[in-house]
């Protein structure tokens, strides 16, 4: 079914814009997201948040978000 004729278009607005700051997929593409979302924002801080029923894949989602900014910090630290 067509998305628009479903989905109003000020709704599809606010998915679009609360996933343009959001990082999903592997340890890789994490990295790289959050990455560029800091690039572009240079936040003071980050904040996380999971909406993940089961709790074995929200705690490994957040492992993975750790991981990539450990690595992000690490490689602005040498720098």
């Amino acid at each position: 079914e067509d998305l628009d004729r479903v989905v109003p278009a000020h709704i599809q607005a606010q998915v679009a814009q609360a996933l343009s700051c959001s990082a999903t997929g592997s340890l890789v593409s994490v990295k790289k997201q959050l990455e560029a979302l800091i690039e572009r924002y240079q936040p003071d801080e980050i904040i996380l948040s999971g909406m993940i029923h089961n709790h074995s894949a929200r705690v490994r989602s957040f492992e993975i978000a750790a991981e990539a900014l450990s690595d992000l910090c690490d490689h602005k630290a040498a720098a």
